[in-house]
């Protein structure tokens, strides 16, 4: 483990043991200023003078949706915030020093924050308006807006590692007056994370066998096509067992809290929170024990590992951004342009990540292997639903490719450079991009020929 990963373990560890008290803080102001004081002292822990840059983004966005109409703030705060985003990640251009790698993560969840509360306040005029006893405004006071704005950016749950959750669902939580007791709450984190010792071995192993380093060597090169096929498998492994060590460990942290606790009634989404009203009391509920957490999973590890098709993956993986891009891009690209739908957000997720050429590499890749595989689904898996066996098979074999696709990705994204990933996919002489024309003629060929059960009709 690197210096910087010990670190992020320790900042989690941290952030759990200081989520418990959060629910026995008073609610309102007292419980909002002890999030936001632990995670101002995280922020300026990790990224020291550095901090000044995710103030600098706050403030910014405050300014444009304070001065602006709200018919065209939150339109105005995406650009402004994803041009800041670049502004950090390009600072040394203009002779400042590099941001870390704290500052970096920090800055990227942030501005999914920052955006979301803007098309939040958009969406919702009296989103502020936190008492429901008090006259509702139309547009926020100036500092009532900068003191929401301030304090849900600060919020030390997920400011380093996630999940993204949305302002309303941290208004409920602030001013939450029920909670499980320790003795229900326990066994939920416990099964959450049972799955963590195994995902921590994991990566120890594989990333002490399997050194990413070593795809840059000549000696790589030298190795057997199966050796180096294998590589992007065992990687692919490395990174996603890191990830999911990250994502569940912030959950926990999250759950600790209370951040995201609804009734099953609400019939919670990763990102969203309740998609229905509350049914009955919330005080009885919580009573009850009928609650879930699904509002902050980041991550659903069935569908990510076992899932058959490529879309599923995705679904499963990072949940609360994928929600984030679908609500705040894909359903909102203009009707003309719906066709480009996948591709300019896999543009924005690829430009939210990074500006490195392998986060486009993979990311624009992306439409083309969901088109195909669609397609192939379309053409074929209808002609075997009937039959139990061949149905099970293009299933695997549908699982098998999405998983290849998957290991295939995930080397731009540790590789970076497109350099290396070429490098890297002329190793394997493309397989993976070969594989989508081939899928797509064998579907169309095999489509047009019937079965021996057509025939029989």
């Amino acid at each position: 483990m690197t210096d910087d990963e010990w670190i992020y373990l320790l900042v989690l560890i941290v952030s759990f043991l200081l989520a418990f008290p959060v629910n026995r803080v008073p609610t309102g102001t007292t419980r909002i200023i002890y999030c936001t004081l632990v995670g101002l002292l995280l922020a300026v822990t990790t990224c020291r003078y550095q901090v000044i840059f995710s103030l600098a983004a706050t403030t910014l966005t405050f300014l444009v949706l304070a001065l602006l109409p709200t018919s065209i703030g939150y339109k105005v705060n995406f650009l402004t915030s994803f041009v800041f985003l670049l502004f950090v990640r390009l600072s040394t251009t203009f002779g400042l020093p590099k941001a870390s790698s704290f500052t970096n993560v920090i800055q990227l969840l942030l501005t999914l924050k920052l955006v979301g509360f803007g098309f939040e306040l958009h969406d919702n005029p009296d989103l502020l308006n936190l008492d429901e006893h008090k006259p509702r405004k139309k547009e926020p006071s100036w500092y009532i807006l900068c003191y929401e704005l301030f304090t849900y950016s600060y919020c030390f749950l997920g400011l380093l590692t996630g999940p993204h959750f949305t302002y309303k669902t941290f208004s409920h939580m602030i001013q939450r007056r029920e909670y499980l007791p320790l003795n229900k709450l326990l066994p939920r984190i416990l099964d959450r994370g049972k799955y963590l010792p195994f995902i921590g071995l994991a990566f120890l192993v594989t990333s002490y066998y399997f050194p990413l380093d070593y795809v840059t060597t000549s000696a790589f090169g030298d190795r057997h096509f199966a050796f180096r096929l294998f590589f992007m498998v065992a990687s692919f492994v490395v990174f996603r067992s890191r990830m999911y060590f990250a994502w569940i460990s912030s959950e926990l942290v999250c759950m600790a809290a209370h951040l995201g606790a609804y009734p099953k009634s609400c019939k919670s989404r990763s990102g969203l929170g309740p998609s229905v009203t509350a049914e009955g009391d919330v005080k009885e509920t919580f009573e009850r024990d009928d609650i879930d957490f699904r509002t902050i999973y980041n991550v659903d590890l069935y569908g990510c590992d076992f899932g058959t098709t490529f879309r599923e993956g995705m679904r499963s993986w990072n949940m609360t951004v994928q929600w984030w891009l679908s609500h705040y891009v894909y359903k909102r690209v203009p009707a003309s342009l719906a066709p480009l739908r996948t591709t300019i957000t896999m543009w924005i997720s690829a430009y939210w990540h990074g500006i490195h050429s392998g986060y486009y590499l993979s990311f624009l890749t992306v439409p083309v292997i969901v088109y195909v595989e669609d397609f192939v689904r379309n053409k074929l898996r209808s002609r075997v639903a009937n039959n139990p066996s061949q149905l099970a098979l293009f299933d695997w074999c549908n699982w098998f490719f999405k998983m290849r696709h998957f290991d295939y990705l995930a080397m731009g994204f540790l590789l970076l450079s497109a350099k290396d990933t070429f490098t890297y996919w002329s190793s394997i002489y493309f397989i993976m991009h070969l594989t989508l024309p081939l899928c797509y003629l064998f579907a169309l060929t095999f489509a047009k020929k019937k079965l021996p059960s057509d025939k029989q009709h």
